[in-house]
């Protein structure tokens, strides 16, 4: 131990002041250290709160917008596809019978609506029971939207650019919430109207329910009354445990407010203070609770400076036998180096003249063969000549800390761990060579737990593979290679036959076994490497083709669809058989303006010509 400490206290009596300076140094870089990664902390919990909060808000938005499109676009199929007979129930007001047919077609096309209603724009409502179902204030929303008529052309069916489309929003008519729905159509004979269905807002309210961050409030709020709240997780204004406005303190928590396109919605969250005060306060908690060790280790250490100091100069006033008194006092000092639990080290002249426990057990080698050996036999050439440059620009800058992360080889000579180094350098009394102490913070694990939360941000956690967001991101990039290189590529989208039906029959379970059984037919069913599917949402997928052109992508879409149609999902005593219907389109090779929303849209065109076919089938974008 002797030789070993030579270093500090040499055989002649010298002052422990450098080893003090370097524990008090210590001491400084580890409450440094604790008060950043507290702080660090705290801030990541605030930014990954935030960003989850915006992230679901922003797929909640979708789903929703992706909701209300898809509910106009079939309540303005059911509309043309029926124009003749919603004609004559205009002519006819009077025949309940008429009435009735068009109410069992409605019926059938929407279960979950609760009224319908069609008029001319300068027309009658039928059926005339708008102050029972409907009332004043749907009234008055189909009679503004009936200006919509005045500017069709093309024979009623072509609305001009300028026309002010109607955007839905809930009406608050008691145990009756509802919004409403509206699209025009026009007959054979010329003549023109509208057709609006209502529907109650509980599928908003699982909208919400499926995307709400734990602990936090999602709301759909009205885009121009900004305290109203129109659903919630829970419910609706008609069943939710509130006036169904927010006060001015919950309107000063939001932190934001995604409008939703083609309504007079926004979702918005209503933050938990309790959750981010409670995570906060623990942080602080844990970081004081550190700091205050080591503040302690230092008081300690300092104390026992100045005791060493007034031994040393008993032992230099009375006699040399108590020298070895001060050895053992050394032997105290290098215990309680020992005692600080984060790996901390000397290195004087390219070698490692000191390390506590802690660093060699970073290390994995005892203390003896670290100290005295050179810092390329210890971690190799290359990590030497990085270490050799930190140094020389510390040294040349008395007192300056530098803070920078390395990658280190394991003991176990095979895996690398990524580590925070603070370094600085000092001067020991007598010694004409400057030395540098460090501290090290090992952050593997972080480092690994922020790659799982990157990975799995682009990962659908119920089927394993891709999501929305990372197939937004491929294709965006393929998109940009077919445009360099003249390659073609084709899109697939993919939507479940009648999945609502096997979720209302069997039940989510076997709902979610069947979405996994498409994507694991989807993901075997494309080039290892190349090809991506994706789930966009719900019973939604698609398919990215990079080098593959129509022919080779209605061939991939169909094989895809076989495939899937022999598959049976297990329900114990039956199996379950499921189809699909694909949409295909293909950007040419060397295009220069094809855009990704623009292909989403085109191939959701062909999916829906798929299902108005039939179903189980693909069809491609240019044969629509």
């Amino acid at each position: 131990m002797t030789d070993a400490l030579s270093f500090i206290v040499p055989m002649k009596i010298t002052s422990t002041f450098p080893l003090y300076a370097f524990a008090m140094i210590s001491g400084v870089v580890a409450i440094m250290i604790a008060l950043f990664l507290g702080n660090r902390e705290i801030k990541n919990f605030r930014h990954d709160q935030a960003m989850s909060l915006e992230e679901s808000a922003t797929k909640a938005r979708t789903y929703v917008e992706e909701f209300v499109r898809q509910r106009n676009v079939l309540v303005g199929a059911f509309a043309e596809d029926h124009s003749e007979l919603l004609e004559q129930m205009l002519a006819f007001p009077d025949d309940l019978m008429l009435q009735n047919s068009v109410q069992d077609l409605v019926s059938a096309y929407f279960p979950t609506h609760f009224a319908f209603v069609a008029k001319h724009p300068d027309g009658d409502f039928v059926p005339d029971d708008l102050g029972e179902f409907v009332g004043d204030a749907c009234r008055m929303d189909i009679n503004t939207y009936s200006d919509v008529l005045n500017g069709l052309s093309g024979g009623g069916r072509i609305l001009r650019e300028d026309s002010v489309l109607y955007e839905p929003f809930i009406h608050p008519q008691p145990f009756n919430f509802h919004f409403d729905l509206t699209s025009h159509w026009a007959s054979k004979n010329g003549r023109a109207g509208l057709l609006m269905i209502s529907f109650p807002p509980s599928q908003l309210v699982k909208i919400l329910a499926a995307h709400e961050t734990p602990g936090h409030g999602l709301l759909l709020l009205r885009e121009d009354r900004p305290e109203l709240i129109e659903v919630t997780s829970k419910g609706w204004r008609e069943n939710i445990d509130r006036a169904g406005t927010l006060s001015e303190a919950e309107l000063e928590r939001i932190p934001f407010r995604l409008a939703v396109s083609g309504t007079r919605w926004e979702v918005a969250y209503l933050p938990s203070l309790d959750l981010l005060e409670v995570r906060t306060a623990k942080i602080q908690w844990l970081t004081g609770t550190a700091v205050f060790v080591v503040f302690m280790m230092m008081v300690t250490f300092t104390w026992w400076y100045f005791a060493s100091e007034r031994a040393r100069r008993r032992v230099v006033l009375e006699n040399e036998a108590l020298l070895a008194q001060s050895v053992g006092d050394r032997t105290a000092l290098r215990t309680l180096i020992d005692l600080v639990p984060m790996p901390i080290f000397r290195n004087r002249a390219g070698r490692v003249e000191m390390a506590n426990g802690a660093y060699a057990k970073f290390l994995g080698r005892p203390i003896e063969m670290i100290e005295g050996k050179t810092v390329q036999e210890l971690l190799g050439d290359e990590l030497a000549e990085q270490i050799r440059k930190v140094d020389a620009k510390l040294i040349a800058s008395p007192g300056k800390i530098k803070v920078y992360e390395q990658k280190v080889l394991a003991p176990d000579g095979r895996s690398t761990r990524d580590v925070v180094v603070h370094k600085t350098s000092m001067e020991l009394e007598g010694d004409p060579v400057v030395s540098t102490v460090g501290a090290v913070v090992d952050v593997t694990k972080e480092r690994a737990l922020q790659a799982r939360l990157e990975e799995q941000a682009m990962t659908d956690p119920l089927t394993g593979i891709a999501n929305r967001r990372k197939f937004i991101e491929v294709i965006r990039n393929e998109l940009q290679r077919s445009e360099r290189f003249g390659h073609p590529l084709s899109l697939v989208t993919i939507d479940i036959d009648h999945f609502k039906s096997v979720n209302d029959i069997h039940g989510h379970d076997v709902g979610d076994e069947t979405i996994r059984t498409v994507a694991k037919c989807l993901d075997q069913g494309i080039r290892l490497n190349i090809d991506l599917a994706a789930r966009l949402g719900g019973e939604e997928f698609a398919l990215l083709l990079p080098e593959t052109d129509a022919e080779g992508a209605m061939q991939v879409s169909e094989r895809i669809r076989r495939a899937i149609e022999a598959q049976n999902v297990d329900l114990g005593d039956k199996r379950l058989t499921v189809t699909i219907s694909s949409g295909v389109v293909t950007a040419p090779g060397g295009h220069t303006t094809v855009r990704v929303d623009q292909l989403l849209v085109q191939a959701d065109k062909a999916l829906y010509a798929s299902k108005r076919s039939g179903r189980n089938r693909s069809t491609a974008y240019t044969d629509i």
